[in-house]
């Protein structure tokens, strides 16, 4: 009896030796598994992950279509535009008595034109709209310096006329040639659309396409989304008006009450643009 007790306990210490010499192998070859696993395949993904981190701009703003890119950049086109429609009252008057308040509007303009070429900077456009970002990015351009010129214009002190009239004409060279890459822009924004695959389809028949109503933030069944008394295409496209926003200039009156009393509807004076 005792050398049969003797005999199991020598197996049972055998067996737990076998046991533990077991455990300690699995756990070294998951240790080094993990490990092997970590090397591989964790740190490039973390690697790649703070590259992407790194570069920041150029990944989130990849875009992956040309309709990503043209809700974007006529966004863009229409801030533009209302820019010019807002301070040229300023610009024509023929007394340059109001410089405190031309000064500052075309510091802001030119401001927000660099903001808007910083931002379309870090886009990374389809190949299919290269040629509309470069068009974009030379009337920028322009319309920045049109704003520089404008500024030392206003500058110049009584006795420096000479200069004045000199940086005038180049203000008024600047604009000319944006508004002609503004209207090659609006050609090139089109072309692009079709060339897309996108219908121009026209939910409620105001000649502006759903896709347009989408960037404007309109209603595409509704003709008249804000009920102004101007139609969503005659507030996109013509007088660049808020489509969603009866008062865009937030003056106590309705744009279609500005527009038809021949008052600017984004800002100060009579509509000129």
């Amino acid at each position: 009896m005792l050398k049969f007790m003797h005999i199991r306990a020598l197996f049972h210490n055998n067996m737990n030796r076998k046991t533990l010499s077991s455990i300690f192998t699995i756990s070294a070859i998951l240790i080094v598994g993990l490990g092997a696993l970590t090397v591989f395949v964790y740190l490039p993904n973390r690697q790649d992950n703070d590259e992407s981190d790194v570069k920041g701009a150029r990944t989130s703003n990849t875009l992956s279509s040309a309709i990503d890119y043209l809700s974007l950049e006529v966004a863009g086109l229409k801030n533009v535009e209302r820019n010019i429609i807002r301070i040229r009252p300023y610009l024509s008057a023929d007394e340059t008595t109001n410089q405190e308040d031309v000064l500052p509007k075309l510091i802001d303009s030119r401001i927000e034109l660099l903001n808007l070429k910083a931002r379309s900077q870090g886009w990374t456009v389809p190949a299919s709209a290269n040629t509309v970002q470069q068009t974009y990015h030379q009337m920028l351009d322009e319309y920045i310096s049109m704003y520089e010129f404008f500024h030392q214009a206003f500058s110049q002190e009584l006795g420096q006329e000479i200069e004045a009239d000199f940086s005038l004409v180049d203000a008024e060279r600047s604009e000319s040639s944006g508004n002609k890459l503004m209207d090659e822009l609006k050609i090139l924004n089109g072309e692009l659309l079709k060339a897309s695959g996108t219908k121009f389809v026209d939910s409620d028949s105001d000649t502006l396409p759903d896709v347009w109503e989408q960037i404007a933030g309109s209603d595409m069944t509704l003709v008249d989304t804000d009920d102004d008394g101007l139609t969503d295409a005659e507030e996109f496209n013509i007088y660049l008006t808020y489509p969603d926003q009866p008062d865009s200039d937030e003056d106590g009156f309705v744009d279609g009450v500005e527009v038809t009393g021949g008052y600017n509807p984004l800002g100060e004076g009579m509509l000129t643009y």
